[in-house]
């Protein structure tokens, strides 16, 4: 559950008026949670397949993920992964 509270203003000093909201975020919750479950399958296919895989973001082209197969390839170890690419691999830039 998710409660939310404000206090509302009153001319009046002597009245308090306070509004409650409830929300019930169980659904939400749930499909969060297999999300990250399909998130951490898909990631897991990605890290064990036969070819090498690279994954980035962004307009820097920061290396999300990278499989053993890449990191063999570009001779990189786990530390390439959550870096810049041409900040690792500068000879790649043009």
């Amino acid at each position: 559950m998710l409660l939310n509270g404000q206090e509302l203003k009153r001319d009046s000093k002597d009245e308090k008026l306070i509004l409650v909201a409830i929300e019930d975020v169980t659904e939400r919750e749930r499909l969060r949670q297999k999300e990250k479950e399909l998130l951490e399958r898909f990631e897991n296919l990605l890290l064990q397949a036969p070819v090498a895989i690279l994954v980035l973001k962004g307009l820097d082209y920061v290396v999300e993920l990278a499989n053993d197969g890449n990191l063999g390839i570009v001779e990189k170890n786990k530390d390439f992964i959550g870096r810049p690419l041409f900040e690792s691999l500068p000879e790649l830039e043009l």
